[in-house]
Formats: C-alpha cells, sequence, structure tokens
C-alpha cells in the first residue's frame, strides 16, 4: 500500500504564498511607474524640442528680412499678374483683413453653436482670442520688415510687421479648429473633403498674400507652423478643462 505524500500545512502555504506575492508585487508596481516617467520625459523632450525649434525660426525671421528662395518665389507668382487675376487675389485677401475676419469667425461660432453647443463655439472663441493676442506679440518682437517696392510688385499697403503671415494663421486656426471639431464627430468621406478644402484654402491665402506684395514665402510657412502649434497647445489645454 503506497503511502501519499503528506499535504503541505497551511503555514507552509501561506509562506510560500506571501513570497510569490512579495516577488509578484515589485515589478507589478513598478513597470506602470516606470512606463509613466518614460512617457512624462518623452512629452517633456517632445514640447521642449518643439519650443525650441519655434524660438529658432523667430529668431531667424527677426535677423533675416528674407530667407532663401524667397524673393524666387515672389518674383514667379507676381509674374503670372493679369487684371483678373489682381481682381482675384484681392478678394482672396480681403478674406483676412479685420472685417473679414471678424465676419468669418462669428459666421464659423454661429454655426458651430447651433450644431455643437456652446462648448464647441467657446474652443472656437478661444482659440480665436489667443492666435490674435499671440500673433500680435510674434510681429512685435520679431518685427521683420515687409517686402519692398524695390524687390517686389507691393499692390496692398500694411503698417505692421510681415512675420508671421496674420491671414494664414487666422485661417489656419479657425479652419484647424473646425476640423478638430468635425474629426471628433464625422469619419470617412467627410473627413477627406475637410481636408482638401482647408488645404486648398489655406495655399490660396497664402499665394495671395505673396502675389500682392506683402509677404514672403517664409511668411507664409510661419503663419502655418504657429497657427498649427497654437493649435495643438490650445486643444490640448482645452481637452483638459471641458470636453469638445
Amino acid at each position: 500500500m503506497t503511502r501519499r505524500p503528506p499535504a503541505p500545512s497551511s503555514n507552509n502555504a501561506d509562506v510560500r504564498e506571501a513570497h510569490m506575492d512579495t516577488y509578484s508585487a515589485v515589478p507589478r508596481r513598478s513597470r506602470p511607474a516606470n512606463i509613466k516617467v518614460s512617457l512624462n520625459l518623452r512629452a517633456l523632450v517632445l514640447i521642449g524640442s518643439t519650443l525650441a525649434l519655434l524660438a529658432l525660426y523667430g529668431i531667424l525671421g527677426s535677423s533675416y528680412t528674407r530667407f532663401p528662395g524667397d524673393l524666387a518665389v515672389s518674383t514667379w507668382v507676381q509674374a503670372l499678374s493679369s487684371d483678373w487675376l489682381d481682381t482675384f487675389m484681392k478678394t482672396v485677401s480681403a478674406a483676412g483683413t479685420s472685417y473679414g475676419a471678424l465676419v468669418a469667425l462669428f459666421c464659423a461660432v454661429l454655426v458651430t453653436f447651433f450644431l455643437r453647443g456652446t462648448r464647441s463655439a467657446g474652443f472656437l472663441m478661444m482659440i480665436a482670442t489667443v492666435g490674435v493676442l499671440v500673433r500680435v506679440l510674434l510681429k512685435a518682437v520679431i518685427a521683420r520688415p515687409r517686402p519692398s517696392d524695390e524687390l517686389v510688385r507691393v499692390m496692398d499697403i500694411s503698417d505692421s510687421y510681415s512675420f508671421p503671415s496674420g491671414h494664414v494663421m487666422f485661417y489656419m486656426l479657425l479652419l484647424g479648429g473646425l476640423y478638430l471639431l468635425l474629426a471628433s464627430r464625422h469619419s470617412g468621406w467627410k473627413i477627406r473633403l475637410a481636408q482638401v478644402i482647408i488645404a486648398f484654402v489655406l495655399i490660396l491665402t497664402g499665394i495671395s498674400r505673396i502675389y500682392l506684395g506683402v509677404h514672403w514665402l517664409s511668411d507664409v510657412s510661419a503663419g502655418l507652423v504657429y497657427g498649427a502649434a497654437l493649435i495643438a497647445v490650445s486643444t490640448w489645454v482645452w481637452r483638459r478643462l471641458t470636453i469638445i
């Protein structure tokens, strides 16, 4: 008759379980903490690098009245000039003036209010308000002069500085904000259509400013870059305050 091995006592089983819990608890607790620390470090590095690049772009814009290639692009765009194109480009550019921008913002906020409610309309208002303040600050600090009559044909007079383009930055913020609101509810062909429309409007606005001789290509690019960065920051802050 074979003897069965004695069953382990409850005390021994408790000791083994305690040891297992002791060894297993360390990685269970440390891994999420390590992952969180790693993500925080990556986020800090990304934010720091982005701010450094934006600051460098502003310093270069302040140090040079134009970048390499700016004059060549302006010369090529203005070589396409004609009477009807002059009228068309002035009409496109008029949408970014103070009155045109206010009308565009009012219509966008009103439509957003009826379709998405107060919070989404408030998001657009916040982006527009912060965008105006940041744009004025950037222009004053960088203080790059407008293209001169000696280099290009200036068809519009403006007393403000050139870098970044206020028209392009405004529509980058407004259309970018509307795109975020649309992308949070829709997908598929509607999003692709919105992307095409937004890209077309931004490119056309930038070309009109170069065509009229009031901005360089680098001013237009700066409007896109600073506008996109401001959208990212505004969205990050807004989503922690409320839900878009």
